[in-house]
């Protein structure tokens, strides 16, 4: 039975010390055993996919349980939720196709749009005429990659390619603060390891009022960037 891992959530609880790992499969065929020896599974079926998850919860040091159903301990302290699923993306944007220059990629939008533009003209385009075709700039005629590749991928109807999307959240006690920085870069306290390629953008936080323990909880949330990172001059 073939099924795919569509997303995987994992959440750091400092108050009972335990991390909950949350893994959601979809399959064309049925439910598959992945998901046996889970806590909190849930299953549906809809328009002939079958999605089905489960929990796996750990805990650590002081708790006194392993097990996927067992009880915590310890009051107070964080929790750090990290989310990972898929998104899209611009093919142009795959790391692939970072190689190419500036100049390419102008002409590129504008042919997407319009073919026969007066902006790709043979005379309009200087060196960049000898990729031309009945007089205007044509990508088809490159031959070497990465171009050669993008253009064979855009001639198939690819447009977008499929890349990791991971949100990490923060829930702490206390009002919100820093909330200046909402739509600016900011690293999160916990990025799972994200980080190289990408970067992070505090994109909001939420707070609530607890009546049982008289404190504000509020849970800080950001969003990793894409493989081209979040732009500096937008967002800094």
């Amino acid at each position: 039975m073939a099924a795919t891992l569509v997303k995987t959530e994992t959440v750091y609880n400092t108050r009972d010390n335990s991390r909950t790992t949350t893994q959601t499969y979809e399959s064309f065929d049925g439910v598959g055993g992945e998901i046996d020896n889970m806590a909190n599974r849930k299953v549906s079926h809809e328009n002939g996919v079958y999605r089905y998850s489960g929990e796996t919860i750990e805990y650590f040091e002081g708790t006194g349980s392993t097990s996927a159903g067992g009880g915590g301990g310890g009051e107070g302290g964080d929790i750090y939720f990290l989310e990972i699923s898929t998104g899209s993306e611009p093919i142009e944007t795959h790391p692939i196709f970072k190689p190419i220059s500036n100049d390419f990629w102008k002409l590129w939008e504008i042919w997407k749009t319009d073919k026969t533009s007066d902006l790709l003209k043979s005379e309009k385009i200087g060196a960049l005429s000898i990729y031309a075709t009945n007089g205007y700039w044509d990508p088809f005629n490159y031959t070497s990659e990465p171009i050669s590749l993008l253009v064979e991928k855009f001639s198939k109807g690819v447009r977008d390619y499929l890349t990791p999307k991971v949100v990490s959240r923060y829930q702490t006690s206390g009002p919100a603060s820093n909330l200046g920085n909402v739509g600016k870069i900011d690293s999160p306290p916990y990025s799972g390891g994200i980080g190289g390629d990408r970067n992070w953008l505090f994109t909001g936080a939420s707070s609530r009022w607890n009546v049982a323990t008289s404190t504000f909880e509020t849970t800080y949330e950001w969003l990793a960037s894409g493989p081209l990172k979040w732009d500096e001059d937008l967002y800094t």
